[in-house]
Parts: structure tokens; sequence; C-alpha cells
């Protein structure tokens, strides 16, 4: 099982992770985080890592998951590729509508972390909605963003991401976005908020797609923000088959918890 704490940083970058391989700065990335927040909770041994309260302090979304699938699709050379999918259910019981931004990261004994529904070729979810005979499906990548409240209007969909090319034993599947709990990290010692290393990159002008700089220093804009922990559903499973035949692969659930990831 992988512990949340050190997959932090799956959550806090837009970039796409390719199965089995990671660029040195997303590496890095992950590691400085993961180094971080081991190095806090080292610090002071009674430090637990934080949890979610034992009842929801705030707006919570009820999520339903079906099965855990394989599905080839061709890739239109006369080939194919393997993808999982796990078709959900999401419900708003709270007390008005709210944003449905879910994101949703996998990340394996392998050391595989890969995000959901990123640069997923359009066809492989019509591959998944004929393959389920449910027309009903709502596409993942242009589904609204805004759940209305009340179970009628619960909506179904699905997480699809990339087969790994090689084994893996075990899979952890992190859904953020399902609940308005979170916690700022803050320094056992000092009490003060650990500052999230994801923000100390230059900020992007939306316009230009260049790093902002600020005209009287001529140093590239900065803007520092605490890290966040947000309550996480994470699911557990342990996979049984091979790279080559995910068709034979019986995934097996073996946990479900909230977590503060």
């Amino acid at each position: 099982m992988i512990h949340p704490v050190f997959e932090i940083m799956a959550t806090r970058s837009d970039k796409t992770f390719t199965p089995g391989h990671r660029s040195g700065r997303q590496c890095l990335g992950v590691i400085h985080a993961a180094c971080v927040l081991t190095a806090l909770y080292a610090a002071v041994p009674s430090l637990a890592a934080p949890q979610p309260a034992a009842m929801p302090r705030t707006w919570q979304f009820n999520l339903d998951f079906e099965t855990l699938e394989a599905i080839a699709v061709p890739d239109g050379g006369g080939g194919y590729h393997w993808y999982w999918y796990l078709p959900y259910t999401v419900t708003n019981h709270s007390n008005r509508d709210r944003p449905f931004l879910p994101t949703i990261t996998i990340a394996t004994d392998q050391g595989d972390i890969i995000r959901a529904n990123r640069r997923i070729n359009p066809s492989v979810f019509t591959a998944i909605r004929l393959e389920m005979r449910k027309p009903y499906l709502q596409n993942p990548m242009t589904m609204p963003r805004t759940l209305r409240h009340g179970p009628d209007h619960k909506r179904h969909s699905v997480a699809i991401w990339p087969a790994f090319e090689h084994d893996v034993d075990q899979m952890s599947i992190f859904v953020t976005g399902l609940s308005g709990e979170h916690t700022t990290v803050r320094h056992p010692a000092t009490g003060k908020p650990v500052i999230d290393p994801a923000s100390l990159e230059p900020v992007i002008d939306p316009r230009t797609k260049q790093p902002k700089v600020d005209v009287a220093t001529g140093l590239p804009v900065i803007e520092p923000k605490p890290l966040l922990l947000r309550k996480t559903l994470m699911l557990d499973f342990n996979m049984s088959g091979t790279a080559s035949h995910p068709q034979h692969e019986l995934p097996r659930p073996t946990g479900r918890r909230w977590v503060m990831r």
C-alpha cells in the first residue's frame, strides 16, 4: 500500500505522468514534497500525520464505484492500446449545487504515479461506453463542472488511464474533490505553515504562457502558498495478472478509507 503522505505532489501538478516514466523535474517535485513531510513528522516522533475528522465537518459527495476493468482500444495504426477504467456514480447530498472537479491519481507498488483522464483520446471513452452499454455515461473530460444537489442529479462517469507496461501487484487510487475538508500543514516545532514547494514555481501569465516578471526587480513573480492536505478517498487493489494480458487481471479491492493528502 502506498502511504498517502508520500504521494502528495501527485495532486499538486498539472503535468501528466507517463506509466513507468517521470521527467527529472516531476521526480524532484514528488521526492521534495515526500522529504519535506517525512522530515517534519520524523522531527517529533509522537506526532502523527493529519487524519480526517471522525465525522464530516463540511460538505461531502457520495461516491460509489463499480468493477475495475481493462479494455483494448485500436490505436489507428493497426495495433491497440490497453486502458484501465473504473466506473463510478457521484451524488451531491448537500444543500446546494457545488463544483465537482475531481483529481484521480493512481499509484502502484512499482513507483508509478499517473493521473486519470489526462490526454485520453475520445475514442477510448466511446469504446468504454459501448462496452458498458450505458449511453448515459458522461465523458469525464467534458462533463459539466457543477454537480447539482439531490439524488435526481447523480452523475455516472468513469476514470480512465493507460495500462502499465510492467507487472503491478498493488494499486492505490486517490480521489480528491469529494469533500470541502482540508488542513494546513504546520511545522511541528514552530507551528508555522509549511510552504507548498509547487507554489515556488514562477507564476505563468495566462495570455503569454510565459512566466510573469516583476517590473521593479526584473525577477520572476512567485506567490508562495501554504501546503494544504485535502480529504481524499483512497481505494486499494491487489492485482493478479500480467502487463502483457491486462484482460486476465482480477483486481481485488482490499481497502477503502479517507485520508488527508
